[in-house]
């Protein structure tokens, strides 16, 4: 189950899954690209998560411990 909104960049899809992992789908098939795990607490479904790419950076918020975490896109 996803819970965040989406960012999309160069083709490929950025959405956090319940189980703390960033996931990279393929835009046009939506295939699993690639799978990230993200140490951290259980989510909190009633907390609000959002992906934003600004390439070269790929941000990414959680909302059950309001920490932002910013990656260097490969």
């Amino acid at each position: 189950m996803y819970l965040s909104d989406f960012a999309l960049s160069g083709g490929k899809v950025y959405v956090l899954r319940q189980d703390n992992a960033l996931v990279t789908l393929d835009a046009k098939s939506g295939q699993v690209l690639d799978e990230m795990p993200i140490s951290g607490p259980e989510p909190d479904l009633q907390q609000d998560y959002w992906v934003a790419a600004q390439p070269p950076y790929l941000l990414m918020f959680f909302g059950n411990t309001s920490e932002l975490m910013a990656f260097r896109m490969p």
